[in-house]
């Protein structure tokens, strides 16, 4: 393809190589223009093998193409170069398609099943003829549905490729292909399917397995391929999340804020068995730490995930279910431990139970796990709580309490910050222990963005907390502010109960740099001044900082220690203006500008200029031809086409408009012109601009002598005349007069060869002999004259 046209089959020649590629052959000279060729390449491995070419064995699934471009050009001096180019390209296909298939597997977690798809022949190859097998092993925790595999468990698919490799389900076809399923001896668990007269279709071979016993973490399982010209193995593998999650405890009714209240009843929640594994004699433990006793009667179980419906054991009706056992006991520490025999499970159950808190200023937990057969499984389920008296959240009771404000403020400016928050963790130690610290609500808290409880916007409130000394502590500045990590201590006391704090913070700054980049123009560059100024996306513009000069050879200014960001931390952005001494905007002359965030451009604009070229005339008016070809020199060399002149006058003239004045450097042009023919009989000189060619005219004649005339033929004897009878007197001849001045006679046109000072060389022997033959002639007329005045 050129210049977006097919180029016509008649202007190459293409040979196929086959596997070995193909040449092509332009039969003539290129035209200066991208020459594009497309073609296509099949990896498909019938083919490749039919044209007795070599499958692709590297590891990496890539097809490399190579190209090589040879040939010959000739540069603008007609030196002639060789071209002899090399490239190449490359495509790497998916791993599946490279391999002919692979193995999927999909987890189904309440039917305790995988199903698992081996894809083979991906490529639709020709594999018939030699029986095409299929083995697959199972590991272990994996089992059939049934007794032993068949035929009806097994689902055929035929499938297909998308250009993009994607695969494309089909149909289902297993009642087409002929094949046989036979379970595996010995100890292994599994099956090999076979087709016997091979196969010449991709197909898709789906089945299913159970899980047995405790979740594994993941499945793999391989698949091993045997048929003509094809021996893979493909390994599927399945993720099983929360495999090991037996035990996921939490309370129903807490504050939210991670605290709970002293005399407050608290409501367990644990769902056991997430990982649907199958698991002997299990056992529901929970270890519940003093500060809080457990409500015998409390609790319940159900089977599934959630409390809804009756329960299938309740531990205030312990007789009505005999098949659930509860028994509570208490350990000399003054923790609870509570068992629930649940026999053999394989479902997920929900016990809830519910627990007081006796504990006034201390830490709460409980640990909860699951067993069978006396075996812990997976990890356990530990939950902790502050039990404090009060609560600044959602505390009862009478409890002294106290407010601790915070205003987070700019240290410069001394704005608040509102629409943009920092994060404070407000902290005591509890029994005097620095190593632990208890975070009031639990986490850190944000300042306020908007009016909210009392509280405005760039301000934080904890209300409601019982006396003791806090601390806080800033854990995340304002976006653009530097962290002030300073610890505050604060004591909330009956004489302290409302305290007021502010804190600030100083924003990150940075340093600006703004480049000049100068394209093409003099080696000396004008002084120019940048301006800078800042805004954020949806804010006004500011000018900030002094105008700073940039003399020639400066290309880039920094100004210092500027804010990175506004009080709402939206990040400036910076960008300069090119201005004059006096913060105008400013172009330099003969230059462009464009401002681009923190870089100029200056491109430099050639100048235009109208050249005159004039041809001068002195002297032979009549010998002047209609017209003359100057041409234009640019620094010497032929510049444009030739212009033809013509006039009446002593001078002609002709503009060229719109010239360029400078290169792109700066550097002025000196353009000239000159006479391409110079006229016969003149002779040519130039101006000292070089703009002005001046003919002189030469008048015939020159110091070459001329040749000899040719001598007359003799004049005729005149008759005698007869005698008259008185002899007449004779008028006396007129006195012939000088000749005059010959006309001109044509002059062929003279071939001259240009000397300095615009002269030309006359040809030799080129002189007019005309005169000459004048002047015989004279000579002639007068020698008759005389004869004739002698016989009278």
């Amino acid at each position: 393809v050129v210049d977006g046209s097919i180029l016509d089959e008649g202007d190459y020649t293409l040979t196929d190589n086959n596997v070995g590629g193909f040449t092509l052959e332009f039969d003539k000279a290129l035209d200066r223009a991208k020459y594009k060729i497309y073609f296509k390449t099949s990896f498909d491995p019938d083919m490749v093998l039919k044209n007795e070419g070599l499958l692709n064995a590297n590891m990496d699934r890539k097809y490399t193409n190579k190209a090589v471009f040879r040939g010959e050009t000739e540069d603008i001096d007609g030196n002639k170069h060789d071209i002899n180019e090399n490239d190449d390209a490359s495509y790497t296909i998916k791993d599946y398609v490279f391999n002919g298939g692979k193995k999927d597997g999909e987890l189904s977690r309440n039917e305790r099943k995988i199903t698992w798809k081996i894809y083979v022949n991906a490529l639709g190859q020709d594999l018939t003829g030699k029986p095409f097998t299929i083995t697959d092993i199972f590991v272990e925790g994996l089992g059939f549905f049934d007794e032993e595999i068949t035929v009806d468990d097994i689902i055929i698919k035929e499938f297909s490729l998308n250009k993009d490799g994607t695969i494309n389900e089909v149909k289902d076809v297993t009642e087409e292909p002929s094949f046989e399923v036979e379970e595996l001896e010995n100890d292994d668990i599994g099956f090999t399917l076979t087709f016997k007269k091979g196969i010449n279709k991709p197909y898709i071979i789906e089945f299913s397995t159970k899980i047995e016993g405790l979740c594994k973490e993941a499945y793999t399982n391989d698949a091993e391929v045997s048929g003509k010209h094809t021996d893979r193995k493909y390994t599927g593998h399945v993720d099983y999340a929360r495999h090991d999650v037996f035990v996921n405890k939490k309370v129903l009714n807490s504050d939210g804020n991670n605290n709970v209240y002293t005399d407050d009843e608290i409501e367990w929640k644990v769902i056991l068995n997430e990982s649907l594994s199958e698991i002997e004699e299990a056992i529901f433990k929970d270890t519940i730490c003093k500060g809080h006793v457990f409500l015998l009667d409390s609790l319940k179980l159900y089977k599934g995930e959630g409390t809804k419906g009756e329960p299938i054991f309740d531990s205030s009706k312990p007789d009505e279910n005999t098949d659930y056992k509860l028994e509570v006991s208490k350990a000399e520490n003054g923790s609870t431990l509570i068992e629930l025999k649940l026999g053999d499970i394989n479902s997920i159950y929900t016990v809830t139970y519910k627990t007081v808190v006796i504990a006034t200023d201390d830490k709460i937990s409980n640990t909860a796990s699951l067993c069978g057969k006396e075996k812990q499984l997976g990890g356990t389920s530990k939950k902790s709580y502050n039990a404090i008296l009060a609560s600044w959240g959602t505390g009862t009771g009478d409890y002294p309490r106290g407010t601790i404000k915070i205003i987070k403020k700019d240290s410069e400016t001394k704005e608040i910050i509102e629409n943009n928050p920092a994060e404070f963790k407000l902290y005591y130690y509890l029994n005097d222990d620095k190593d632990v610290e208890y975070i009031v609500t639990g986490e850190a808290q944000s300042t306020n963005t908007t009016y909210k409880d009392g509280v405005k916007a760039g301000e934080l409130g904890y209300w409601n907390l019982p006396y003791r000394t806090y601390y806080l502590k800033e854990v995340k500045a304002p976006v653009g502010y530097e962290l002030n990590d300073e610890v505050v201590e604060i004591v909330l006391d009956k004489d302290n109960k409302d305290i007021e704090i502010t804190i600030k913070n100083t924003k990150i700054k940075t340093d600006i740099t703004a480049n000049k980049k100068w394209v093409n123009g003099p080696e000396e560059k004008p002084t120019i001044w940048f301006k800078l100024f800042r805004k954020i996306h949806s804010g006004e513009i500011k000018e900030v900082g002094e105008i700073q000069e940039l003399k020639s050879g400066e290309t880039e200014i920094t100004w210092e220690n500027l804010d990175k960001t506004d009080i709402n931390g939206e990040k400036y952005i910076y960008f300069v203006q090119e201005v004059n001494e006096d913060g105008e905007d400013f172009e330099p002359e003969n230059y462009g500008k464009a401002e681009e965030g923190l870089k100029v451009t200056n491109t430099y604009i050639i100048p235009k200029t109208n050249i005159v070229g004039t041809k001068k005339w002195i002297g032979g008016e009549n010998r002047r031809p209609e017209s003359i070809i100057l041409q234009l020199y640019r620094n010497g060399e032929e510049y444009l086409e030739p212009e033809t002149l013509t006039g009446t006058g002593d001078e002609w003239s002709h503009t060229w408009e719109d010239m360029d004045k400078t290169d792109e450097d700066g550097i002025d042009y000196i353009y000239t012109v000159d006479e391409v023919e110079v006229p016969p009989r003149f002779r040519k000189s130039k101006s000292a601009d070089g703009l002005t060619v001046i003919n002189r005219y030469r008048r015939p004649g020159g110091s070459i002598d001329p040749e000899d005339p040719e001598e007359p033929e003799e004049p005729e004897e005149p008759e005698e005349p007869e005698e008259p009878e008185k002899p007449i007197e004779p008028e006396k001849p007129e006195e012939p007069g000088d000749p005059g001045d010959p006309e001109e006679p044509p002059i062929d046109e003279e071939i001259g060869v240009e000397v300095p000072g615009g002269g030309v060389i006359p040809k030799v022997g080129e002189n007019s002999k005309t005169i000459y033959y004048i002047l015989g002639l004279l000579f002639i007329f007068m020698g008759l004259y005389i004869g004739k005045k002698k016989t009278a």
